[in-house]
C-alpha cells in the first residue's frame, strides 16, 4: 500500500490523469485533481471516488493565475503537497507548411510546455525535502516523426525543463521524474494521431493483412507504470519496453524513421493538407 501521498494531478478530467488518480487513491495516496471546465463533471465524480469530492478544481494550465490558485486550494484541502504529476497535455496531427500550422504550436506549447512549467512552479512553494514531481515527455521529445511537429517541441521542451529543474531541485531534496511513452490507448492517439495521412504513414500491408509499424500499446501498464514511479521517485519511466531502446540511442531511430517514411512523405503530406485534423482536447478561448 502507498502511504498517505498528497498528489496534485493536472488533466485529470479523462485519459492517463483519470485513471493515475484513481490508482493512485487505491493505494492510498490523497489526490488533488484538476481539469478544464469543459470536464468539471468528471472532476467532481472522480474526486469523489477517490475519497474526498472537495478535492478538485477547474485549472486551464496555461494560465498561471489559475494554477496557483488550485495549487493553493490543493494545499489546503490536502494539507500540503508532496507530489505533483504535470500531466495535461493536447496533440493535433498538422504538417509544418500548413496554414494553420504556427497557430497551433503556439497552443501546443502554451498547454504542454508552459503548463508543464506553471504547475512545477507553482508547486514549489508547499513542497519540502522528500518531494518528487513527474512530468508526461514523450518518445516524441527524443524521436521526431513527421506530421506532429508541435507536438514534438512542446515534449523535446518539456524534457529540456524537467532535466534541468532535477539538477536545480536537488540541494532542496525535491527530485524529479519524466515519462516517456509511445503509442498509448487513449484519446491522444486516437483523435490527436488518428488521422488518414498518419494511419497510411505508419502501415504496412503484408501477405494481405495491414500492420502499425509501431503498434499501439494499452494505456493500463503505462497507469501503473506512473503509480509506480509516483512510488518509488524514479528518474525515468519507459513504456513499453521498447522505448526504453529507442530513448537512449535516438539517433539511430531517427534516422531508421527518416529510411521508412522517405519514399510515403509526399503522399502523406497531400493527405494531411486535405483532412482537417482535431486538437485532442477543446480549449476554453482564453486561459
Amino acid at each position: 500500500m502507498f502511504t498517505r501521498r498528497r498528489v496534485f494531478i493536472t488533466g485529470a478530467g479523462r485519459g492517463l490523469g483519470n485513471a493515475t488518480a484513481r490508482s493512485l487513491a487505491h493505494d492510498g495516496a490523497h489526490v488533488f485533481v484538476t481539469g478544464l471546465p469543459s470536464e468539471e463533471a468528471e472532476l467532481r465524480s472522480l474526486a469523489k471516488d477517490c475519497g474526498d469530492s472537495s478535492a478538485w478544481a477547474i485549472c486551464d494550465v496555461r494560465s498561471m493565475d489559475q494554477v496557483t490558485a488550485a495549487m493553493r486550494q490543493a494545499n489546503d484541502v490536502l494539507g500540503g503537497i508532496d507530489d505533483v504529476i504535470c500531466n495535461a497535455g493536447i496533440a493535433r496531427q498538422m504538417v509544418i507548411d500548413d496554414p494553420k500550422f504556427l497557430d497551433e504550436l503556439a497552443v501546443t506549447l502554451a498547454v504542454n510546455t508552459t503548463g508543464s512549467a506553471n504547475t512545477a512552479i507553482a508547486a514549489l512553494p508547499y513542497m519540502n525535502k522528500g518531494g518528487y514531481i513527474f512530468f508526461m515527455s514523450s518518445l516524441a521529445g527524443y524521436v521526431s516523426a513527421p506530421m506532429i511537429g508541435a507536438y514534438n517541441a512542446s515534449k523535446a521542451a518539456v524534457r529540456a525543463f524537467a532535466e534541468t529543474l532535477r539538477v536545480e531541485l536537488k540541494p532542496r531534496g525535491i527530485k524529479v521524474g519524466v515519462g516517456v511513452f509511445s503509442e498509448l490507448e487513449t484519446e491522444m492517439t486516437s483523435i490527436g494521431f488518428g488521422t488518414n495521412a498518419g494511419e497510411y504513414l505508419v502501415g504496412v500491408r503484408l501477405f494481405g493483412r495491414s500492420f502499425r509499424v509501431m503498434p499501439v500499446a494499452k494505456s493500463e501498464p503505462a497507469v501503473k507504470a506512473i503509480a509506480k514511479a509516483i512510488r518509488k521517485q524514479r528518474r525515468n519511466v519507459d513504456y513499453p519496453r521498447r522505448v526504453r531502446l529507442l530513448r537512449l540511442h535516438p539517433w539511430v531511430a531517427q534516422h531508421t524513421l527518416e529510411y521508412y517514411v522517405g519514399p510515403r512523405m509526399r503522399k502523406a503530406h497531400d493527405k494531411a493538407l486535405a483532412e482537417d485534423s482535431q486538437r485532442t482536447t477543446v480549449l476554453p478561448p482564453t486561459a
